[in-house]
Protein backbone atom coordinates (compact mmCIF):
# COMPACT_ATOMS: atom_id res chain seq x y z
CA UNK A 1 0.00 0.00 0.00
CA UNK A 2 1.30 3.51 -0.75
CA UNK A 3 0.55 6.75 0.83
CA UNK A 4 -1.85 9.27 0.01
CA UNK A 5 -1.82 12.82 0.77
CA UNK A 6 -5.15 13.95 2.18
CA UNK A 7 -4.84 17.93 2.79
CA UNK A 8 -1.81 20.18 4.31
CA UNK A 9 -2.37 22.16 7.74
CA UNK A 10 0.94 25.28 7.40
CA UNK A 11 0.13 26.62 10.38
CA UNK A 12 1.84 26.08 13.91
CA UNK A 13 0.32 23.73 16.09
CA UNK A 14 -1.56 21.64 13.69
CA UNK A 15 -3.63 18.95 14.57
CA UNK A 16 -5.99 17.70 12.21
CA UNK A 17 -8.02 14.96 14.51
CA UNK A 18 -8.97 12.74 11.81
CA UNK A 19 -11.84 10.12 12.58
CA UNK A 20 -13.55 7.50 10.05
CA UNK A 21 -17.06 6.98 8.92
CA UNK A 22 -18.21 3.80 10.16
CA UNK A 23 -17.91 2.45 6.42
CA UNK A 24 -14.37 3.73 6.49
CA UNK A 25 -15.81 5.25 2.95
CA UNK A 26 -14.84 8.80 4.68
CA UNK A 27 -12.58 10.50 6.97
CA UNK A 28 -13.15 13.73 8.66
CA UNK A 29 -10.89 16.13 10.27
CA UNK A 30 -10.76 19.92 11.72
CA UNK A 31 -8.17 21.81 9.30
CA UNK A 32 -6.76 25.45 10.36
CA UNK A 33 -7.55 28.37 8.02
CA UNK A 34 -5.86 31.46 7.76
CA UNK A 35 -7.74 33.15 10.45
CA UNK A 36 -6.70 30.52 12.79
CA UNK A 37 -10.31 28.96 13.48
CA UNK A 38 -10.77 25.28 12.40
CA UNK A 39 -13.19 24.46 9.72
CA UNK A 40 -14.36 20.70 9.46
CA UNK A 41 -13.21 18.82 5.77
CA UNK A 42 -14.09 15.29 5.12
CA UNK A 43 -12.56 13.40 2.37
CA UNK A 44 -13.66 10.89 -0.16
CA UNK A 45 -11.90 7.76 -0.58
CA UNK A 46 -13.82 6.77 -3.76
CA UNK A 47 -13.06 9.44 -6.07
CA UNK A 48 -10.37 11.41 -3.55
CA UNK A 49 -12.35 14.37 -3.08
CA UNK A 50 -12.06 17.05 -0.24
CA UNK A 51 -15.42 19.05 0.88
CA UNK A 52 -15.61 21.88 3.60
CA UNK A 53 -18.42 21.32 5.51
CA UNK A 54 -18.43 24.43 8.07
CA UNK A 55 -17.71 27.89 6.65
CA UNK A 56 -14.57 28.61 8.90
CA UNK A 57 -16.32 31.73 11.18
CA UNK A 58 -16.37 29.69 14.44
CA UNK A 59 -13.45 27.46 15.54
CA UNK A 60 -14.27 23.43 15.51
CA UNK A 61 -13.19 20.29 17.01
CA UNK A 62 -13.86 16.61 17.31
CA UNK A 63 -15.93 15.94 14.23
CA UNK A 64 -17.42 12.32 14.58
CA UNK A 65 -19.16 10.26 12.38
CA UNK A 66 -22.80 8.94 14.16
CA UNK A 67 -22.51 5.65 13.99
CA UNK A 68 -25.82 5.61 12.19
CA UNK A 69 -24.24 6.94 9.32
CA UNK A 70 -26.93 10.03 9.35
CA UNK A 71 -25.47 12.15 11.47
CA UNK A 72 -21.65 14.26 11.50
CA UNK A 73 -21.15 15.44 15.37
CA UNK A 74 -18.91 18.50 16.25
CA UNK A 75 -18.09 20.91 18.76
CA UNK A 76 -18.13 24.98 18.14
CA UNK A 77 -17.09 28.03 19.66
CA UNK A 78 -16.83 31.38 18.46
CA UNK A 79 -15.23 32.84 21.53
CA UNK A 80 -11.75 31.80 21.42
CA UNK A 81 -10.49 35.39 20.34
CA UNK A 82 -7.09 35.54 22.26
CA UNK A 83 -6.94 32.27 23.21
CA UNK A 84 -5.66 31.37 19.95
CA UNK A 85 -2.58 32.99 20.07
CA UNK A 86 -0.88 30.49 21.85
CA UNK A 87 1.32 33.17 24.46
CA UNK A 88 0.70 34.88 27.64
CA UNK A 89 -2.38 36.98 25.94
CA UNK A 90 -4.14 33.91 26.04
CA UNK A 91 -4.39 33.41 29.60
CA UNK A 92 -7.26 33.97 31.34
CA UNK A 93 -9.51 34.26 29.18
CA UNK A 94 -12.95 32.01 29.03
CA UNK A 95 -14.05 30.11 26.62
CA UNK A 96 -17.36 28.26 25.81
CA UNK A 97 -18.42 25.98 23.20
CA UNK A 98 -21.75 24.36 22.06
CA UNK A 99 -22.33 20.96 20.55
CA UNK A 100 -23.88 20.26 16.76
CA UNK A 101 -24.70 17.77 14.13
CA UNK A 102 -25.09 17.54 10.39
CA UNK A 103 -27.66 15.78 8.72
CA UNK A 104 -26.01 14.43 6.22
CA UNK A 105 -29.14 13.22 3.83
CA UNK A 106 -31.38 15.16 2.53
CA UNK A 107 -33.89 12.61 3.18
CA UNK A 108 -32.85 12.65 6.70
CA UNK A 109 -35.26 14.02 9.16
CA UNK A 110 -33.34 16.95 11.88
CA UNK A 111 -32.63 15.08 15.30
CA UNK A 112 -34.36 17.94 16.73
CA UNK A 113 -37.45 17.86 15.23
CA UNK A 114 -40.95 18.54 17.67
CA UNK A 115 -41.24 15.11 18.89
CA UNK A 116 -44.80 13.52 18.06
CA UNK A 117 -46.91 11.85 20.85
CA UNK A 118 -48.15 9.44 18.49
CA UNK A 119 -47.67 5.72 19.19
CA UNK A 120 -44.03 4.71 17.31
CA UNK A 121 -45.47 2.55 13.99
CA UNK A 122 -41.30 1.54 13.74
CA UNK A 123 -41.95 0.01 17.11
CA UNK A 124 -42.31 -3.79 15.18
CA UNK A 125 -39.36 -3.16 12.72
CA UNK A 126 -36.62 -5.12 11.96
CA UNK A 127 -33.41 -3.89 13.82
CA UNK A 128 -30.97 -2.88 12.09
CA UNK A 129 -27.40 -5.39 11.39
CA UNK A 130 -25.15 -4.63 14.15
CA UNK A 131 -22.33 -6.40 12.26
CA UNK A 132 -22.81 -4.64 9.12
CA UNK A 133 -21.20 -1.09 9.28
CA UNK A 134 -23.99 1.70 8.19
CA UNK A 135 -23.12 2.89 4.84
CA UNK A 136 -22.19 6.72 4.87
CA UNK A 137 -24.32 9.02 1.79
CA UNK A 138 -23.18 12.51 2.23
CA UNK A 139 -25.99 15.32 0.22
CA UNK A 140 -22.98 18.27 0.13
CA UNK A 141 -25.61 20.69 -1.63
CA UNK A 142 -27.88 22.73 1.30
CA UNK A 143 -25.37 20.79 3.94
CA UNK A 144 -24.84 24.07 5.89
CA UNK A 145 -28.76 24.86 6.13
CA UNK A 146 -28.97 21.24 7.90
CA UNK A 147 -26.54 21.82 11.05
CA UNK A 148 -28.73 21.70 14.02
CA UNK A 149 -27.66 22.68 18.03
CA UNK A 150 -27.83 19.72 20.81
CA UNK A 151 -29.42 20.36 23.82
CA UNK A 152 -26.04 20.43 25.73
CA UNK A 153 -25.35 23.07 28.13
CA UNK A 154 -22.93 25.47 26.58
CA UNK A 155 -19.23 24.97 28.27
CA UNK A 156 -16.04 24.27 27.85
CA UNK A 157 -16.62 21.62 25.38
CA UNK A 158 -12.69 20.32 24.74
CA UNK A 159 -13.54 16.70 23.45
CA UNK A 160 -15.94 14.25 21.53
CA UNK A 161 -16.47 10.64 20.99
CA UNK A 162 -19.46 8.33 19.63
CA UNK A 163 -20.56 5.30 21.60
CA UNK A 164 -23.76 3.26 20.25
CA UNK A 165 -25.88 5.38 17.34
CA UNK A 166 -27.12 8.52 18.61
CA UNK A 167 -24.80 7.97 21.52
CA UNK A 168 -22.33 10.87 22.17
CA UNK A 169 -19.65 11.33 25.05
CA UNK A 170 -18.27 14.73 25.93
CA UNK A 171 -15.43 16.31 27.63
CA UNK A 172 -15.92 19.28 29.30
CA UNK A 173 -13.06 21.49 30.82
CA UNK A 174 -12.97 24.09 33.30
CA UNK A 175 -14.21 27.63 31.69
CA UNK A 176 -11.05 29.52 32.92
CA UNK A 177 -8.07 28.31 33.94
CA UNK A 178 -6.35 29.26 36.89
CA UNK A 179 -2.70 30.37 37.65
CA UNK A 180 -1.90 27.03 39.21
CA UNK A 181 -3.22 25.40 35.84
CA UNK A 182 -1.18 26.88 33.56
CA UNK A 183 2.10 26.54 36.07
CA UNK A 184 1.21 22.67 36.49
CA UNK A 185 -0.35 22.15 33.54
CA UNK A 186 2.67 20.10 31.11
CA UNK A 187 2.99 17.74 34.15
CA UNK A 188 -0.83 17.37 35.24
CA UNK A 189 -3.45 19.52 33.57
CA UNK A 190 -7.11 20.09 34.67
CA UNK A 191 -8.94 17.22 34.88
CA UNK A 192 -12.29 17.25 32.72
CA UNK A 193 -15.94 15.87 33.30
CA UNK A 194 -17.16 13.47 30.73
CA UNK A 195 -21.19 13.59 30.01
CA UNK A 196 -23.26 10.81 27.89
CA UNK A 197 -25.53 12.68 25.48
CA UNK A 198 -28.58 10.25 24.64
CA UNK A 199 -30.02 11.09 21.12
CA UNK A 200 -33.12 9.43 21.40
CA UNK A 201 -33.87 10.70 24.83
CA UNK A 202 -32.17 14.49 23.95
CA UNK A 203 -30.44 13.85 27.51
CA UNK A 204 -27.26 14.55 29.19
CA UNK A 205 -26.16 12.92 32.13
CA UNK A 206 -22.87 13.03 33.84
CA UNK A 207 -20.50 9.39 32.68
CA UNK A 208 -17.11 10.20 34.48
CA UNK A 209 -15.88 12.81 36.82
CA UNK A 210 -12.31 14.04 37.59
CA UNK A 211 -10.79 12.23 34.21
CA UNK A 212 -7.23 13.24 33.40
CA UNK A 213 -6.70 15.95 31.52
CA UNK A 214 -3.77 14.44 29.46
CA UNK A 215 -1.06 12.79 29.61
CA UNK A 216 3.01 13.57 30.49
CA UNK A 217 4.20 14.21 26.87
CA UNK A 218 0.36 13.83 25.16
CA UNK A 219 -2.15 11.94 24.49
CA UNK A 220 -5.88 11.22 24.97
CA UNK A 221 -7.13 10.05 28.16
CA UNK A 222 -10.68 8.82 26.87
CA UNK A 223 -11.29 6.47 24.17
CA UNK A 224 -14.22 4.72 23.04
CA UNK A 225 -14.08 1.27 21.48
CA UNK A 226 -15.10 0.34 17.78
CA UNK A 227 -18.39 -1.16 18.32
CA UNK A 228 -19.11 1.71 21.02
CA UNK A 229 -19.94 -0.90 24.06
CA UNK A 230 -17.22 0.26 26.27
CA UNK A 231 -15.16 2.88 27.15
CA UNK A 232 -11.19 3.15 28.50
CA UNK A 233 -10.11 6.80 30.52
CA UNK A 234 -7.10 7.76 32.62
CA UNK A 235 -8.24 8.95 36.55
CA UNK A 236 -5.49 9.61 38.67
CA UNK A 237 -2.93 7.89 36.47
CA UNK A 238 -4.45 5.20 36.50
CA UNK A 239 -6.79 3.35 33.78
CA UNK A 240 -10.33 2.19 33.87
CA UNK A 241 -12.11 -0.02 31.07
CA UNK A 242 -16.18 0.14 31.62
CA UNK A 243 -19.11 -0.39 29.48
CA UNK A 244 -20.58 2.55 28.18
CA UNK A 245 -24.16 2.37 28.38
CA UNK A 246 -24.31 3.71 32.18
CA UNK A 247 -22.45 5.98 34.45
CA UNK A 248 -19.15 5.07 35.75
CA UNK A 249 -18.61 3.97 39.02
CA UNK A 250 -14.99 4.84 40.53
CA UNK A 251 -12.95 2.51 41.12
CA UNK A 252 -14.93 -0.13 38.77
CA UNK A 253 -13.20 -1.70 35.66
CA UNK A 254 -9.33 -0.97 36.68
CA UNK A 255 -6.70 -1.97 34.45
CA UNK A 256 -4.10 -3.94 35.97
CA UNK A 257 -0.84 -3.27 34.36
CA UNK A 258 1.60 -3.55 37.02
CA UNK A 259 2.75 -6.70 35.47
CA UNK A 260 3.18 -5.60 31.70
CA UNK A 261 6.53 -6.03 30.64
CA UNK A 262 7.93 -3.79 27.57
CA UNK A 263 10.87 -5.24 25.36
CA UNK A 264 13.23 -2.59 24.89
CA UNK A 265 15.99 -2.54 22.41
CA UNK A 266 18.54 0.85 23.45
CA UNK A 267 21.15 0.58 20.80
CA UNK A 268 17.92 0.16 17.72
CA UNK A 269 16.33 3.44 20.19
CA UNK A 270 19.52 5.50 19.66
CA UNK A 271 19.63 4.47 15.83
CA UNK A 272 16.10 5.72 15.63
CA UNK A 273 16.63 9.04 17.63
CA UNK A 274 19.62 10.08 16.01
CA UNK A 275 18.31 9.21 12.48
CA UNK A 276 15.07 11.42 13.14
CA UNK A 277 16.72 14.54 14.47
CA UNK A 278 18.57 14.40 10.88
CA UNK A 279 14.96 14.06 9.33
CA UNK A 280 13.18 17.04 11.21
CA UNK A 281 16.12 19.21 10.65
CA UNK A 282 15.72 18.56 6.64
CA UNK A 283 12.28 19.15 6.70
CA UNK A 284 11.70 22.04 8.78
CA UNK A 285 14.66 24.01 9.02
CA UNK A 286 13.91 27.40 8.29
CA UNK A 287 17.02 27.39 5.62
CA UNK A 288 15.86 24.68 2.94
CA UNK A 289 19.63 24.89 2.14
CA UNK A 290 20.72 24.25 5.69
CA UNK A 291 23.14 27.17 5.29
CA UNK A 292 25.26 25.25 2.93
CA UNK A 293 25.64 22.27 5.59
CA UNK A 294 25.29 18.75 3.38
CA UNK A 295 22.87 17.16 6.04
CA UNK A 296 23.06 13.76 4.59
CA UNK A 297 26.96 14.17 4.59
CA UNK A 298 26.96 15.08 8.44
CA UNK A 299 24.94 12.38 9.47
CA UNK A 300 26.95 10.00 8.47
CA UNK A 301 30.12 11.77 9.81
CA UNK A 302 28.63 11.52 13.04
CA UNK A 303 26.94 8.62 13.32
CA UNK A 304 29.59 6.13 14.21
CA UNK A 305 29.70 8.07 18.02
CA UNK A 306 26.42 5.67 18.35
Amino acid sequence: PALVKVDTDRFDGASFDPAWSPDSAWLVYAKQQENHLHAIFVYSLSDKSVHQVTDGRSDVLSPRFDRSGKYLWFIARTDVGLSQSGGMTAMGHPVTSSVYGVVLQKEVASPMAPESDEENVDAGAKPADKKKPAEVKIDFEGLDQRIVSLPIERANHVGLETGQDGVLCVATAPTVFSDEDYIQYDDEPPSVAVSRFDLKKRKSEPFASEVDGGLRGGGGTFFVTADGEKVLYAKDRAWYLVPADKPAKDGDGRVKIAGVEVWVDPRAEWRQIYHEVWRIERDFLYDPNAHGLDLAAAEKLYAPFL
